[in-house]
């Protein structure tokens, strides 16, 4: 309440409260350092493998588990997931 009875009674110094704030902030707008793309690594790891001709389980058993082990001794990886077909 003091805001609005400051402003009515002196509305000089209201406007140079708000002036100051908006000099201030153009001032200090250029000096705000915001990256637009964030350097993000995620931690999760996605194996898809195909071959024609071989069952799911063919390619689960054959390649994909052994993809999964590979991959799976990189550090910082939380969750790996894979689909065969």
């Amino acid at each position: 309440m003091w805001l609005a009875d400051t402003s009515v009674k002196r509305p000089v110094f209201a406007t140079m409260v708000i002036m100051a704030l908006v000099v201030l902030g153009v001032v200090s707008y250029p000096e705000i350092g915001v990256d637009l793309f964030p350097k993000v690594d995620f931690p999760i790891v996605t194996i898809s493998t195909h071959l024609k001709g071989a069952s799911p389980e063919v390619i689960d058993v054959d390649i994909t588990d052994k993809i999964e082990g590979a991959v799976n001794t990189i550090n910082g990886v939380k969750s790996i997931t894979s689909s065969s077909t």
